[in-house]
C-alpha cells in the first residue's frame, strides 16, 4: 500500500537510498570516511562488529559509495583501504542534514558534538534550498513531488 500516492516504493529514490544507507552503521562508515578514515581498523574503532563492518563495506563498494584500493604497509600483508567515491562525497549534505536535525531535535546536554564547517577556514555552514536562479527558499515553502525520470 502506498499511502502518499506518489509512486511505488521500488521507484522512490528515498526508499532506494534507505535500502542501502538505512542499515545500521552505513552512514556512520560514510561519516568516518568523510573524516579521513580509510582502513578497516579505522572503521572498526567506532565499535562496529567486524562481520557487520565487512558486509557494510562490501555493500557500500558495490553501490559505488566507496572505492576499494589495495595498499601494503612495509613488512605487512596487502590490505584494502576504502575511500569515498564521487557518489560518497555527494552524501556530505545528507550527513550535514543529520547533524543539523540531531543538534536541534536530539541535543546532548554537554560534551562534544558535530557541526558542518568549511574545510579551509572552519567557518560554520548550513544547508539551504536554492532555486536555479540562486534565490534562497524557506523550507516551509518546499515540498517533494513527482516528475518524469529522464
Amino acid at each position: 500500500m502506498n499511502p502518499t500516492g506518489l509512486f511505488p516504493e521500488s521507484l522512490c529514490p528515498i526508499a532506494r537510498s534507505l535500502d542501502l544507507l538505512g542499515q545500521k552503521w552505513s552512514l556512520m562508515i560514510v561519516r568516518e570516511a568523510v573524516g579521513g578514515a580509510t582502513r578497516f581498523a579505522d572503521f572498526r574503532a567506532i565499535g562496529i562488529p567486524s562481520d557487520i563492518l565487512t558486509k557494510r563495506l562490501i555493500s557500500l563498494v558495490d553501490a559505488g559509495v566507496l572505492e576499494k584500493h589495495p595498499y601494503q604497509a612495509p613488512g605487512e600483508r596487502a590490505r584494502d583501504e576504502y575511500v569515498l567515491s564521487p557518489a560518497g562525497r555527494a552524501l556530505l549534505p545528507v550527513l550535514s542534514a543529520f547533524v543539523e536535525w540531531g543538534t536541534e531535535y536530539l541535543p546532548i546536554p554537554a560534551g562534544r558534538t558535530l557541526e558542518s564547517v568549511t574545510a579551509d577556514t572552519g567557518e560554520r555552514v548550513q544547508l539551504a534550498y536554492i532555486t536555479e536562479d540562486g534565490t534562497v527558499v524557506d523550507q516551509d515553502r518546499v515540498t517533494i513531488t513527482t516528475i518524469q525520470a529522464e
